[in-house]
């Protein structure tokens, strides 16, 4: 099995091929060349930018591989289908029905080579329990609620979600992650429906998941709504980064220009975003964790935020993923270093600054709230403490 059809809901894009050197290749299918650009669907801005050219790549083609699991989660899916974690192009293969956002991909015939019989073509038996992809290192699974429970089957119906379990290496995190939110949506931020529940909550779990206190954060998928899929794609697809460190190289700016471009409506929450990733001392917030949506197919939005975690209560760094005018450093975060947001908004600086101030100053109000602080941990309140108090005294 060597070619996938590449769709978006039933507009066929194109073909997916991987080949015997290891090589893979993306070509247009004719009826997405010949339609009229406001019925054509975004696959990706990688393939506006080169279409209607093919794409040929030495390995796998990066934007694809992004849709997959990292991490330990690459490993329970690659085990519970028999297949080397490293084959990424069987991984789509067996799990491109459930990929993130309005993306499907599914078994053709290739365009250049007869099907040849190998190890890669052989069929493997796939179970609808857990079948399913999502991007992400961390624990994970899709579910739907199911009366007052959830169920991970995937042939259930109704609201989609995202549960994610507890991680050995951080204790609390499910917890941690469902304050940050509640935090940020008490700040204004846009965020998806979410909720702290239990694991006895679902009907059915892997065996070698983690279970900790029990603890699992969930969140509604805003890719999926009802049985209509909007499609997706991340930073990391956008700027054509490969997988694995790669999402760490980049800048908050970076994304700035590119959303100037495409989601300039989207500019102003994106900036809030990035502000509220400071103050709270997200050290994670990489490439991957900031998403576009096309709820109409074509045009783009910043997508409701997610993965947002006060890191500073777990890691001994005090570093951002990204650089923000130069700096990684929280304690070199200071107004002058968002002033390309300026120049993308078409602000003056002073405007910019003001806009910050007044946001930081009430974010920071609200993590003062009981309300808000006795969702965290003693321990984890202690740590972003301290990490508030330094932040307000440079951006405030």
């Amino acid at each position: 099995m060597n070619a996938l059809s590449v769709k978006l809901g039933d507009v066929d894009v194109g073909i997916l091929e991987h080949f015997e050197d290891e090589s893979e290749a993306f070509t247009f299918s004719d009826e997405y060349l010949e339609s009229h650009i406001d019925s054509r669907p975004i696959l990706g801005q990688i393939f506006e930018d080169r279409f209607p050219k093919p794409i040929h790549v030495g390995g796998p083609i990066g934007w694809f591989s992004h849709l997959l699991p990292q991490g330990v989660m690459r490993r329970w899916r690659s085990r519970l289908l028999r297949i080397d974690e490293e084959d990424t192009f069987t991984l789509l293969t067996q799990l491109g029905e459930n990929l993130p956002g309005a993306l499907t991909l599914s078994p053709t015939e290739p365009l250049v080579r007869k099907r040849t019989e190998s190890k890669r073509g052989q069929t493997v038996s796939r179970s609808q329990l857990f079948s399913f992809s999502l991007a992400g290192a961390q624990w994970k699974l899709s579910a739907r609620l199911a009366g007052r429970g959830l169920t991970t089957n995937a042939n259930a119906q109704g609201t989609e979600y995202i549960a994610k379990f507890h991680s050995p290496e951080y204790p609390d995190l499910p917890r941690c992650e469902f304050a940050t939110m509640h935090w940020a949506r008490a700040s204004g931020i846009l965020t998806p429906v979410f909720e702290l529940r239990k694991v006895t909550d679902f009907d059915s779990v892997p065996e070698d998941l983690p279970i900790g206190n029990g603890d699992v954060y969930v969140c509604e998928r805003f890719d999926r709504k009802n049985t209509r899929r909007i499609h997706m794609e991340d930073f990391a697809q956008i700027l054509d980064r490969p997988c694995g460190n790669e999402q760490y190289r980049g800048s908050y700016e970076e994304i700035a220009r590119v959303l100037q471009w495409i989601a300039f409506e989207s500019l102003e929450e994106f900036l809030k975003l990035v502000v509220f990733c400071v103050i709270c001392g997200n050290g994670d917030a990489h490439l991957k964790n900031f998403s576009v949506l096309y709820y109409d197919g074509r045009s783009a939005s910043l997508a409701p935020a997610y993965d947002i975690v006060a890191t500073v209560a777990y890691l001994a760094s005090d570093q951002l993923a990204l650089e923000l005018g130069g700096a990684k450093h929280f304690k070199n975060v200071k107004l002058s270093r968002f002033d390309v947001f300026a120049t993308c908004l078409g602000w003056t600086n002073e405007k910019l600054h003001g806009f910050i101030v007044e946001f930081a100053t009430d974010a920071i109000s609200k993590w003062k709230l009981a309300e808000v602080q006795d969702n965290f941990t003693h321990h984890q309140r202690e740590k972003i403490d301290l990490h508030v108090n330094l932040i307000s005294k440079q951006i405030t």
